[in-house]
């Protein structure tokens, strides 16, 4: 750990360092954090707590987590990913999109960069093939600066191709803010450097 006490990291912070473990994806990260509060789900996995981990259903998995969370710096981690902008909302945090809180499945986590209420507004998903015609292509882009035009928000998993065009032809066009969702996926601590 750095300088700082981390009784003052918020909850956020453990939550990051939480879903920065390897192998700890959505599923998983929701039954360990089933009724505790993140520190608390971080601490029973550094000390080893096997009832904890038997939450993970996942044998070898929860073998290795113990040694890793005790090597990861929260602190470190925590202040690499302030200084990048990237946010992170847990479910109950107050800027949590409720759109996806109200959904069974929510996501544990959401690692933002720019406006997460964006998602909160009126929304089209645009997406498809990564190999796609010129046609597709212009038609695309032609459907998100309408929907932008219009106010409506393009959302897409900001692949090449299809998603890319959508999201060119909303951002060409103002309006509604385009919103990129890419798979559960935290930041590595590699990656913030």
């Amino acid at each position: 750990m750095t300088d700082t006490d981390v009784t003052e990291l918020p909850p956020e912070a453990w939550l990051a360092a939480l879903a920065a473990l390897p192998g700890l994806g959505p599923l998983r990260l929701a039954r360990l954090l089933d009724g505790q509060s993140p520190r608390m789900a971080w601490e029973r996995v550094a000390l080893n707590d096997a009832e904890a981990l038997r939450r993970l259903e996942a044998p070898k998995v929860a073998a290795a987590l113990p040694e890793l969370a005790r090597a990861l710096d929260v602190d470190e981690l925590w202040r690499k990913y302030r200084s990048l902008g990237i946010g992170v909302l847990g479910v109950e945090a107050a800027g949590y999109p409720p759109t996806l809180r109200d959904d069974h499945e929510a996501p544990a986590v959401l690692f933002t960069k720019g406006d997460p209420s964006a998602i909160a507004e009126l929304c089209v998903g645009i997406v498809g093939t990564r190999q796609c015609t010129r046609y597709g292509i212009d038609l695309a882009r032609d459907l998100g600066a309408m929907c932008a035009q219009q106010g409506v928000s393009v959302v897409s998993g900001l692949a090449a191709g299809i998603d890319a065009a959508a999201h060119h032809g909303a951002l060409e066009a103002g309006g509604g803010a385009p919103v990129g969702c890419l798979l559960y996926t935290s930041p590595s601590p590699r990656d913030c450097n």
